[in-house]
């Protein structure tokens, strides 16, 4: 009979969590109505709360997970079932519920959170009862408001609650570190990511961390909030030393430790159910204690690991590598029958893959403080026997390096305390975390803060590892002679090494967030990058301790441009130029490296549609295009003569170049799309909403804004502010949908398309980086103050859930989703990346207290009440500009954000030049006049005068001179000469200023070099929006 709300075994399916079981209960409620209801119903609630005096302090929580309605045929339809609350009557008859704001500062009532609860999650919700103190419980109502219908749905509605339960509140830290929630964004699955994060224990940029596990069955995803157990609460499997930079990238040499008082039927020790009411995760020490009373305690070093078992009785420890295996071990000094005798296991392992890329990682582990036995079991397997009182410590060193340097690196854990290397970890973690504070914050933004900061701290990690002789690493791309049961065939270089950052995802908010928070460190993490191309050749796109071919763009380009910009010294400036100048100008071998589709890219002026992603690779290339633009600029400014030269004509074809992504534009429906070589566009019949194809992660209403570092030109390509305005605003009123039918060329729906129908913000999938620019984009149009609306909106219930081991609206990619959630709140955003400028947003604290390690302190303070910028003051003068340089706000002071409760127009607009213009010019989109090529006699279609660019492009690195003459009334005229120039690179294009004094439609080149030009072309200032290139 319904409406209902009855006993249930859970919600099936659950993409985010473990199906048929509660949030906290191995049964729980399920309510159902009737879909076509459109009042609100009041359900019973069973609980052992009725007649419990509320006491001073109590909160009041409770879970919902609403099922989407598949069925229905009108988007805001499958959200109907969120829409619950909850009404709680006391002995005095009065109530309360519908009308009060929940912890999280969001309404409680039913029909409000129809547009905040996600559906097939669990939501946690929390009421204060504290005004209610010293009243008993008398009723609690489930409150279901559905809402009318606006189309076809399900004849049913139902969800599922769990609790409700009274708590108290936990007080706040002083220690920023015990502020941190490391499990925050694991309540998630790859089907479904609230985060998809590891709780990570260890050291800021750490060379491994220690996690729980919940599974060691799935590579790379050992830990989950509950999406491992299926109608069981979570269970631990044991401990996890990992270098696992994200789910989706893969471990490399993990080692795992089963811990479990008996062995299954496959000889592994069970795992142990537990509650997370009974673990701490910290970002220095994690410990939980099991349902059958094992304790399980442990911290990290920055290559080592300390763990202290505790079991109740005897029980048993496995050494084990998740999709990977054991490739050597030996076992000495077992069994260990006192506490002061160890056993030494000594491993090489490595993961599945390629063996001539994969890296082989050896470790040292001690046992010691229990009788130790080694048994029969699956992997080295240990009973373990515990003396009085004692809990098994296990010592772990790690290298990639050596076995001889595993034993060294666990001499940063040997005969040490657990809580003093906890100890020193936690300070390590405190000079990080401390960079910001928000000091009249809730207790729960407060963690927040330092939940951000943890996450951004934690990567990238060192590749190098500390021996005797100072930081060393293993090349990550050459190898001498293979692989020997203790050391690494690969070539051991001296230095500092970075890895575990994919730069598609963290470009955008991570390094302006080093630059801004960290300059004094933020050099140091640049360079280690940069180690990738002094020893390799080329940078990596991202990197886990060896390139990966993933994502598009070569975006340490951009990076190294915003180091510039935000004044970061201790990196090399002309390594980085090479590094990004290669990665613009020369084609790669190797898929791993480089960009798509060079050098036709450059002569086409866009990634052909036969490359996958292709409008993503173009967009992405321009983006990395202005960066390397700055760069050059810089180094002109820095240098003389012809080498100043040589970068000007660089710094102006790259600026050129970083224009080019017109040429994907369609001039009829104002969207990016991809492009055949002939020109034709490769994606009829056009519909924005299917994902894929020329998009990477997400479809054309994504890519449609993706060029902030060029939002003027943007905005006149769509002709003007005010329709720019006119198209995001289209953007937030187009609903995703996630329907199959759009999946497009994925197999099916992917999880980033659920996750971004389950925002609510129409098509800005604020849940991946694509979209992460789209709200403050509106700086560029004629109502800069809608990037305040949105925002508030998207941090006020986005980000919900971190109790829960939510706490994001989507992958959190080694600290960007995290830099992005803490801009917000700070009120400043790096929206143009390479420009070293921060736009000025609304703070949503009252006072932000900056202490940027290597800068002087900073408050950031918002003053008066209002949801919108009304003025801003920088230490006692006003601020006039919409943005504000990383450099100035390195000088310390305060930066007052005085606010308004109306749109006011308080600043100038946004610049019209581009932050990458050449310093002696304005950024010129280029196009090839060059009609006809017999030899090197070049026809052109045009009339050509006053500054030309003249590229040239080489097979095969080498030099060569060559001499530039105009036909000019019958004569060849020299207008140009360069000698002994240099191709440093396999199939480089190279360009070079020409300035041709009279018009001219005929060019002739002279060369004299090692090998002929495979490519010349001629380039001339175009108007845009230009059609595209002929093909090469």
């Amino acid at each position: 009979m319904i409406p209902e709300l009855r006993p249930h075994r859970g919600p099936e399916p659950a993409p985010a969590a473990a199906p048929e079981t509660g949030l906290w209960s191995a049964d729980c409620l399920r309510y159902l109505i009737e879909a076509t209801t459109e009042h609100p119903h009041l359900l019973e609630w069973a609980t052992p709360l009725v007649g419990v005096e509320v006491a001073e302090g109590d909160v009041l929580e409770w879970a919902v997970f609403p099922a989407y309605d598949h069925a229905a045929t009108a988007w805001p339809d499958g959200f109907r079932a969120c829409g619950t609350g909850i009404e709680v009557a006391f002995d005095d008859d009065s109530t309360v519920g519908a009308d009060a704001d929940e912890v999280d500062g969001l309404p409680a009532d039913a029909a409000a959170r129809r547009g905040i609860d996600w559906p097939d999650q669990w939501n946690h919700r929390r009421l204060d009862l504290s005004a209610w103190a010293g009243r008993r419980i008398r009723e609690v109502r489930l409150v279901v408001d559905p809402g009318p219908a606006h189309g076809d749905t399900a004849d049913e509605l139902l969800g599922w609650v769990d609790g409700p339960r009274l708590t108290a509140p936990q007080a706040l830290s002083d220690s920023p570190a015990e502020r941190v929630l490391t499990t925050r964004g694991s309540h998630s699955s790859p089907r479904r990511s609230r985060g998809l994060t590891q709780p990570l224990t260890g050291v800021p940029h750490g060379g491994c961390y220690l996690t729980p596990a919940t599974s060691f069955d799935h590579q790379a995803w050992a830990y989950s909030w509950s999406a491992h157990s299926v109608g069981t609460g979570p269970r631990l499997a044991g401990l996890l030393i990992t270098r696992s930079p994200s789910v989706w990238i893969g471990d490399r040499g993990p080692l795992g430790i089963r811990i479990g008082l008996e062995l299954d039927e496959d000889g592994r020790a069970a795992s142990e159910p537990f509650s997370h009411d009974d673990e701490l995760a910290l970002p220095h020490r994690y410990r939980v204690r099991t349902a059958s009373g094992v304790q399980v305690d442990g911290a990290a070093a920055s290559d080592a690991v300390l763990a202290e078992i505790a079991f109740p009785a005897a029980g048993f420890l496995q050494l084990t590598v998740p999709g990977g295996r054991i490739e050597h071990v030996t076992v000495e000094g077992q069994p260990s029958t006192s506490p002061s005798s160890t056993s030494t296991i000594r491993l090489a392992v490595r993961s599945d893959g390629d063996p001539e890329t994969a890296l082989t990682s050896w470790y040292e582990v001690s046992l010691g403080g229990a009788d130790v036995e080694e048994v029969p079991g699956e992997g080295p397997t240990f009973r373990v026997a515990p003396h009085e009182g004692a809990a098994l410590r296990i010592e772990v060193g790690a290298s990639f390096i050596s076995q001889a340097q595993a034993g060294y690196a666990k001499g940063a854990v040997e005969g040490i305390p657990l809580d003093e290397v906890a100890r020193t970890a936690e300070r390590a973690w405190n000079s990080v975390l401390a960079v910001v504070e928000a000091p009249e914050a809730s207790a729960d933004d407060a963690r927040a803060v330092a939940s951000d900061l943890y996450r951004l701290f934690c990567y990238p990690t060192f590749h190098h590892e500390q021996t005797p002789d100072g930081p060393r690493y293993a090349d990550p791309v050459r190898r001498l002679r293979p692989d020997t049961a203790t050391e690494t065939g690969r070539e051991v270089h001296a230095g500092s090494f970075l890895t575990d950052h994919g730069f598609w995802d963290t470009y955008r908010t991570c390094w302006p967030a080093f630059h801004l928070l960290a300059p004094a460190l933020a050099g140091e993490l640049v360079d280690g990058f940069l180690e990738h191309f002094r020893v390799g050749d080329w940078s990596a796109r991202w990197s886990a301790g060896v390139p990966v071919d993933c994502m598009v763009g070569t975006s340490l380009d951009i990076v190294t441009a915003d180091a510039v910009t935000s004044g970061i010294e201790g990196f090399d400036l002309f390594t980085a130029y090479r590094s990004a100048l290669r990665n613009a100008t020369a084609a790669s071998p190797e898929a791993h490296f480089g960009r798509a589709d060079l050098p036709a890219t450059l002569f086409r002026g866009y990634t052909s549609a036969a490359i996958e992603e292709s409008v993503s690779w173009t967009l992405e290339g321009a983006i990395n295009d202005a960066g390397a633009a700055v760069l050059a600029r810089e180094l002109a400014r820095r240098s003389e003569g012809a080498q100043a030269a040589r970068y000007r004509a660089e710094a102006r074809y790259l600026a050129g170049r970083a224009l080019d992504y017109d040429r994907l534009l369609d001039t009829d429906s104002l969207f990016f799309r991809p492009r055949e070589a002939s020109g034709a566009f490769a994606d009829e019949p056009f519909d924005p909403r299917i994902w894929g194809g020329g998009h990477t992660e997400t479809n054309a209403w994504g890519s449609r804004f993706l060029v902030h570092h060029d939002g003027a030109g943007l905005a006149r390509l769509f002709g003007g502010p005010s329709a720019l305005g006119e198209a995001l605003d289209e953007l937030f009123a187009e609903p995703e949908t996630a329907l199959p039918e759009f999946s497009g060329t994925y197999s099916s729906v992917i999880h980033e398309m659920s996750e971004a129908r389950d925002l609510r913000l129409g098509m800005c999938g604020l849940s991946n980086q694509p979209a992460h620019h789209v709200p403050w984009t509106y700086a560029f149009t004629d109502r800069p103050w809608r990037a305040a609306e949105v925002v508030e909106e998207a941090l006020g219930r986005l980000f919900l859930g971190m109790h829960i081991g939510q706490g994001f609206p989507g992958d959190e990619d080694n600290g960007e989703m995290s830099a992005w959630h803490l801009f917000g709140l700070m009120g400043l955003y790096p929206l143009q990346v390479g420009s070293g400028e921060f736009l000025i947003g609304v703070p949503r604290q009252p006072v932000f207290e900056l202490t940027p390690i290597g800068a002087p302190p900073l408050t950031i303070r918002a003053v008066g009440e209002g949801r919108y910028v009304g003025g801003v003051v920088f230490n006692g003068s006003p601020w006039r500009l919409p943005t504000i340089p990383t450099s100035v706000l390195h000088e310390g002071g305060t930066l007052e954000v005085q606010l308004s409760p109306v749109p006011v127009d308080w600043c100038a607009p946004m610049p019209e030049v581009p932050f990458f213009a050449p310093d002696d010019a304005p950024a010129l989109a280029w196009r090839n006049a060059v009609a006809e090529v017999r030899e090197l006699d070049l026809a052109l279609d045009t009339d050509a005068e006053g500054l030309v660019q003249l590229t040239v492009t080489l097979d095969e690195p080498g030099r060569g001179d060559l001499t530039v003459l105009a036909w000019h009334e019958g004569v060849w005229l020299p207008v140009a000469q360069f000698g002994e120039e240099s191709w440093d690179w396999p199939c480089q294009t190279r360009p070079f200023d020409v300035v041709l004094p009279t018009p001219t439609r005929r060019l002739r080149v002279e060369w004299s070099g090692q090998a002929a030009p495979r490519q010349i072309q001629v380039l001339v200032p175009r108007d845009r929006i230009a059609a595209p290139a002929p093909p090469p």
